[in-house]
């Protein structure tokens, strides 16, 4: 059931000759000579100096930290009298007088770099432990009262 008016295809019977481009010339790979191959000993004592500097960064890195904090301790210690003097007493009893109101403690430990205080604790029978040392930080609250001391 092909439809009336059915072209069949023919073929030209002198086809012209397709022409083709020109061929590159090929290319050339490049060629390059390889790296001499370096020994074993050559390639440890590599290794080793990398080694060396990372074990050198480390130990000065150490030694820099050590002695900032060596200064650090020294002119801190230096510029802080302790509460074992009187400067350093009388800056302690303005530290608990502006965090509490009150210079009232139940009990105090003086030692020369710092002081263990204890103080009543609002308005009952607890108390609070502060610990300075240049400044007060609370340190615990405890549960306890004055009488099951």
């Amino acid at each position: 059931m092909a439809p009336s008016q059915w072209d069949n295809y023919t073929p030209d019977p002198t086809p012209e000759p397709e022409q083709k481009p020109a061929p590159r010339p090929p290319k050339q790979p490049r060629i390059q000579s390889p790296k001499p191959a370096r020994t074993v000993e050559e390639r440890t004592i590599a290794k080793r100096k990398q080694v060396g500097k990372i074990i050198l960064v480390a130990v000065l890195t150490g030694v820099v930290a050590l002695i900032g904090w060596i200064v650090f301790a020294v002119v801190d210690n230096a510029t802080q009298p302790g509460p074992q003097t009187a400067d350093g007493f009388e800056e302690m009893l303005d530290d608990l007088e502006d965090e509490l109101g009150s210079t009232v403690v139940f009990g105090a430990v003086i030692y020369p770099g710092y002081a263990s205080i204890d103080t009543p604790f609002a308005d009952d029978d607890r108390s609070v432990n502060y610990y300075w040392d240049g400044g007060l930080d609370e340190s615990t609250k405890g549960t306890s009262t004055i009488g099951s001391r």
